[in-house]
């Protein structure tokens, strides 16, 4: 099974519905997998619980709305699914270190993108590479196989060095 896409897959229903009431049990649906299954690849390949990646794209959203318009604070908390202005404000205070109206009143910008999974994966020198970015913070990972296992630490960093693998992702 590619975890890795099947991730992708549940962060673009997130995406997609992060203005609605976002049902693990669905979004496990949409990456194939059981629920439980769903919150430990998930944690491991995006490095945050899938609850706290959705409340933090949501308050990020919600952020850049309170920045760029002048619609009511409540009106941008119920968007995003929040039922009272007092849970919202709350929630926004813990994750960006003030209050609503206080952020609308600075300069200070809270972001938090929606990740992308991308892989690229080729075959050199009896070399299995599977190369793995996680956007946006460019954290790579990689992935050998060979049905040599001999020295293949050794060729993997040659493969690195020389290709530079990085232009392929």
């Amino acid at each position: 099974m590619d975890y890795y896409k099947h991730i992708q897959d549940a962060i673009n229903y997130i995406e997609e519905h992060l203005n609605d009431e976002i049902l693990l049990e669905r979004v496990a649906q949409e990456a194939c997998m059981s629920l439980k299954q769903l919150y430990r690849m998930f944690y491991s390949i995006v490095g945050h619980t899938i609850k706290d990646y959705i409340r933090k794209r949501q308050i990020s959203c919600a952020a850049n709305e309170i920045k760029h318009t002048d619609r009511k604070i409540t009106d941008i908390a119920f968007d995003y699914g929040f039922a009272t202005h007092q849970s919202f404000c709350k929630i926004f205070k813990k994750y960006t270190g003030m209050s609503p109206t206080e952020y609308r009143a600075t300069n200070y910008y809270y972001s938090f993108e929606a990740f992308h999974i991308l892989i690229a994966e080729t075959y050199y020198n009896n070399l299995h590479v599977k190369i793995i970015n996680l956007e946006p913070f460019n954290v790579f990972c990689g992935l050998y196989q060979s049905r040599f296992k001999k020295g293949i630490e050794k060729r993997a960093v040659q493969f690195l060095n020389y290709y530079q693998i990085f232009y392929l992702i």
